[in-house]
């Protein structure tokens, strides 16, 4: 099983600037956008891809209380059904995601 932490630079340019858009504000300001991920080999049993995914959670976590806690804006992939909070993590704030369910 392998993993991999990519870094990107995200600072500066017209990427501050766009508003109201679906993405986390927080994204907006960031300096950095990180990016974990764990693979597995084709036909791991559900049982061991559901603990790599707990795994990537916990990696998420401790990422997540590095940079500022709930407000980080640090997530897992979308597709996460067990993400708590999505609705603030994806997109900021609950009234930004009360505003998407309307368009």
């Amino acid at each position: 099983n392998q993993s991999i932490l990519v870094g990107h630079l995200v600072a500066g340019g017209q990427v501050s600037h766009v508003r109201n858009t679906s993405a986390n504000p927080v994204w907006r300001t960031s300096l950095l956008h990180m990016a974990y991920a764990q693979f597995w080999p084709d036909g791991t049993s559900l049982n061991d891809q559901q603990k790599h995914a707990e795994h990537v959670r916990n990696q998420v976590n401790i990422l997540q209380t590095m940079v500022g806690g709930d407000q980080s804006g640090c997530y897992m992939n979308e597709a996460d059904p067990n993400e708590p909070d999505w609705q603030q993590k994806y997109f900021g704030t609950q009234a930004i995601y009360d505003r998407l369910k309307t368009i």
